[in-house]
């Protein structure tokens, strides 16, 4: 399976080619954007690739969805999330409104150690931070983070910013994630049109550029933006 040193690949189409061939290993990106831009199916095709084509076993966190609403969302790309659990392959762990997430940093940490998982994606800060917790988000999330780089573990968080706003407003971009990009919904004449920009990457020259982004039926891609006119 083709490997690139110190990289690793996402696998989608127009991506890794703005980013020297892929994430940083054990780094974490934050993915953020518009509801409907494409966030989540980014990331959970970031984690299919790394099954499929890299021979990386994945663990997907989710505090939005259960896991059969999860199989059947992602089964329209003919991405079968449910074999790939079987087959531990994929971890999935639904986290309610009601659970607390520093108790689920032991069971996170257990599951990586115990499917050699090397990559992860959470989804989303945003709901995270409307829990109650009983520990501030963000000591929990830099707790993960020295977990996950420990075991050069390569990372999606998933936020998601108000329609409109240039920002996250959530201040993690500054404090944690080594990688920023983000997926924005604009409107062109009748139509709504999904774009994305890469705004930082440890270590790496990115470009900086809007490109467009498309969800065809077997997932996510990238390419030149086209001119507005």
């Amino acid at each position: 399976m083709p490997k690139i040193k110190d990289r690793v690949p996402t696998g989608i189409p127009g991506l890794d080619k703005l980013i020297e061939g892929g994430f940083p290993r054990g780094s974490m990106v934050l993915v953020g954007g518009d509801v409907g831009s494409g966030k989540t199916t980014l990331a959970v095709q970031y984690l299919y690739n790394g099954i499929k084509d890299y021979g990386e076993n994945g663990l997907y966190i989710s505090l939005r969805e259960d896991r059969k609403t999860i199989y059947r969302v992602f089964s329209r790309f003919g991405w079968d999330l449910e074999k790939l659990e079987r087959e531990r392959k994929l971890g999935i762990i639904c986290i309610s409104a009601e659970d607390r997430m520093d108790r689920y940093l032991p069971v996170v940490m257990r599951r990586i150690e115990e499917m050699g998982v090397k990559r992860l994606v959470l989804d989303s800060m945003s709901a995270m931070i409307g829990k109650r917790e009983v520990i501030d988000p963000r000591v929990f999330l830099f707790s993960l983070y020295s977990n996950l780089r420990d075991k050069e573990c390569t990372s999606i968080l998933i936020a998601e910013k108000a329609w409109g706003s240039t920002s996250l407003g959530m201040g993690f971009e500054e404090f944690v994630a080594d990688g920023l990009i983000l997926m924005e919904q604009v409107i062109h004449g009748v139509e709504m049109r999904k774009r994305m920009i890469i705004v930082k990457m440890r270590g790496t020259s990115v470009n900086s550029r809007y490109h467009d982004v498309s969800i065809t039926k077997s997932g996510i891609m990238v390419s030149p933006i086209a001119v507005l006119r």
